[in-house]
């Protein structure tokens, strides 16, 4: 991070509780919620979370319209894993906080080629690609019903509804706008704490909320 943090009021008049330290507006605005881990009660937040009730409400708009063919089909499993898929990243973006709109299309990409029937020989993805793949995995050993087809169609619906949603002097506003709408619509209390899951447990999807 190339941020000047000062000891005092001077330059800086702008009290960081993340880096405790007194730092510029313009680097407080270019940088808060990206590079810097800023604390929920900041309050110079307001408008970032003015834009990220905004965002969350959108993503969820297209969200819905995006399964509701799905939804009518009654495509049970398309619809569990979309929500065990977004559950996975969610606990992902959770831990690393400084994730980009980038690297969650990489990681979505790496998923998609690594559920392939025929694999492809490549090097590890990035962090989050492996986590996915890893996470993913693990449910489709436990299902014998796991349908690989449906699965990289899921995963190609959830990749293009953020690619909708990038901005290239916003890089996680899809990210703002996939955990907003996690959070405003689904109990997210069993998966807080990513800590407390084993490897042989399995999330049970909750129920999918009806496309209005």
């Amino acid at each position: 991070m190339n941020i000047q943090v000062y000891d005092q009021p001077g330059k800086g008049k702008r009290k960081c509780p993340a880096l405790e330290g007194f730092i510029t507006s313009k680097d407080c605005g270019k940088h808060r919620l990206k590079e810097i881990r800023c604390p929920a009660d900041c309050k110079y937040l307001g408008h970032e979370r003015y834009q990220y009730a905004q965002v969350a409400e959108t993503f969820h708009q297209s969200w819905a319209e995006a399964i509701a063919p799905y939804y009518q089909k009654r495509d049970a499993f398309a619809l569990d894993f979309l929500v065990l898929l977004e559950f996975s990243a969610y606990k992902f973006l959770k831990a690393n906080p400084l994730s980009t709109d980038e690297e969650l299309k990489e990681g979505l990409n790496f998923l998609h080629r690594q559920l392939s029937p025929i694999q492809v020989v490549e090097a590890v993805g990035a962090s989050f690609g492996k986590y996915l793949v890893e996470d993913i995995q693990r449910i489709q050993k436990q299902n014998p019903q796991f349908d690989v087809d449906k699965a990289q169609e899921m995963v190609d619906l959830l990749s293009e509804l953020l690619k909708s949603f990038e901005d290239e002097g916003q890089p996680r506003q899809a990210i703002n706008g996939l955990m907003g709408h996690l959070e405003n619509n689904f109990d997210l209390s069993s998966i807080e704490d990513s800590s407390s899951q084993t490897e042989d447990k399995v999330e049970t999807p909750p129920k999918i909320i009806t496309p209005e």
